[in-house]
C-alpha cells in the first residue's frame, strides 16, 4: 500500500512541474492520506475477554484512526502455539504493513517476530514478552505482580493458613504461567498455606466448574481458590450447586457475567481487582500508528496494576444495560459494545 501511495505523489509531482514548463500555473494537490494494511494474531473470540479486547482495538481504530485502515485481518490461534505460528507466517504473505501480536507463549513465537522484522514488517507485541528483543514495541502489564497481589489478597483473607485451589487459564500460554509464578512468590512466605493443585480451565466457566466439582467430590476442604473472573463463575455455580459455602476468590476482575451471579446470590467474599488488560488494547494500536507514521515511541510500556477495591462497591458499578460480556474496567461506552464487538475488521 506504501509504495502505491508513492508512485501516485510522484505522478502528482511531475504533472506540476509539466505545468510549469508550460506557463501554466499548477494548482497543489493535496497528498492522499496514507492507508494501512494491519495484521493481528490473537487468541480469538473464544472467551468473554477477548471478546471485549477485540472489541477496544475496533474501538480505537473507528474512532481515533477513521480512514487510515485499509484492512485489518485478524488470525484466531486458540490456544494454539503452532497455529499462531502458521498464523503469522501467513500473514507475512498478505501485505501487511504492521503486525500487532499477543504471543502464546513467552519464547514459542520469537524466531517467526524475528522473521517478521527481517522482512521488513514493524511488530506490536502486547501482553506477554516474545521471547526475543526483535520487535518495535511492547506493552503489557506486569502479570507476576498481578499474580502477587491476588495471592497476597488471599493469604490475608485466611489469615496465612488455609487449603487453597489455583486455578489457571491455559497450560503454557504466557500470561496463565506468569500469574503462577507470582502466586509461588507470594506463597513462598507462608508454610501454612497449602495449594491443593494447580488447573487448568482454559478460562472457560464449565470446565472451572468441572474442576473445584472433582475436589469437592474427593472430599478436599477448599478454604479458598484463586481465580479469574471468568472461571470464578463455574466455581460459584459448583459449590452453590452442593449446597455448599462458597470460600474466598480472588475472581473480582471486572466481568459483568461472574458480578451479575455473585450479585445474585449475595456473594461479596471476593477480591476486587478490575482487569487493566484493556488499557493496552488501546495503546497497542495507538503505538503500531506511531511506529507507521514515524513518530517517537517507547520500546517498552508496562501498564501498572489497578488497585484493589471494595466488592460490594464493584457489584454496584454492575448496571442493567451492561452487556452479558462487557467487563467493568473497560473503556467501550455500553451502548456502542455491540457495534464494536460486530466488526470483523477483513
Amino acid at each position: 500500500m506504501k509504495k502505491f501511495l508513492k508512485v501516485i505523489l510522484l505522478v502528482v509531482i511531475v504533472g506540476m512541474l509539466a505545468a510549469c514548463a508550460k506557463g501554466e500555473v499548477a494548482t497543489p494537490t493535496e497528498a492522499p492520506v496514507e492507508k494501512y494494511v494491519i495484521g493481528i494474531s490473537y487468541q480469538g473470540p473464544n472467551n468473554d475477554w477477548a471478546i471485549n479486547f477485540k472489541a477496544h482495538w475496533e474501538m480505537t481504530l473507528q474512532t481515533e484512526f477513521a480512514g487510515r485502515v485499509e484492512k485489518v485481518i485478524y488470525k484466531e490461534y486458540g490456544w494454539d502455539g503452532e497455529q499462531q505460528i502458521a498464523d503469522v507466517e501467513d500473514l507475512m504473505t498478505q501485505g501487511i504493513d504492521i503486525l500487532i501480536v499477543g504471543p502464546h507463549s513467552d519464547t514459542g513465537l520469537a524466531t517467526t517476530i524475528e522473521s517478521v522484522k527481517a522482512a521488513g514488517i514493524p511488530v506490536i507485541v502486547y501482553n506477554s514478552a516474545p521471547g526475543t528483543d526483535q520487535y518495535d514495541a511492547l506493552i503489557k502489564s506486569d502479570n507476576v505482580a498481578d499474580g502477587r497481589n491476588a495471592a497476597e489478597w488471599m493469604v490475608q483473607r485466611l489469615n496465612g493458613k488455609g487449603n487453597i485451589l489455583i486455578i489457571g487459564g491455559a497450560p503454557g500460554g504466557a500470561y496463565a504461567e506468569d500469574t503462577i509464578e507470582g502466586y509461588n512468590q507470594a506463597l513462598a512466605s507462608y508454610p501454612d498455606i497449602k495449594v491443593l493443585g494447580y488447573e487448568y480451565a482454559y478460562w472457560t466457566p464449565a470446565t472451572a466448574k468441572q474442576i473445584v466439582e472433582s475436589y469437592i467430590a474427593k472430599g478436599d476442604q477448599i478454604d479458598g481458590i484463586i481465580v479469574s473472573g471468568l472461571m470464578g463463575l463455574g466455581c460459584l455455580e459448583a459449590f452453590t450447586d452442593a449446597n455448599m459455602t462458597i470460600p474466598p476468590m480472588t475472581s473480582g476482575d471486572g466481568w459483568t457475567g461472574f458480578l451479575r451471579k455473585a450479585k445474585e446470590i449475595g456473594y461479596t467474599d471476593f477480591g476486587a481487582i478490575a482487569t487493566n488488560n484493556f488499557i493496552y488494547a488501546v495503546g497497542a494500536i495507538r503505538l503500531a500508528f506511531d511506529v507507521l507514521d514515524g513518530k517517537p515511541f517507547e520500546k517498552i510500556t508496562m501498564v501498572p496494576p489497578n488497585k484493589a477495591m471494595d466488592a460490594q462497591a464493584m457489584l454496584d458499578m454492575v448496571t442493567d444495560d451492561m452487556p452479558a460480556s462487557y467487563w467493568i474496567g473497560g473503556t467501550v461506552p455500553v451502548a456502542d459494545f455491540d457495534k464494536y464487538v460486530g466488526t470483523t475488521g477483513n
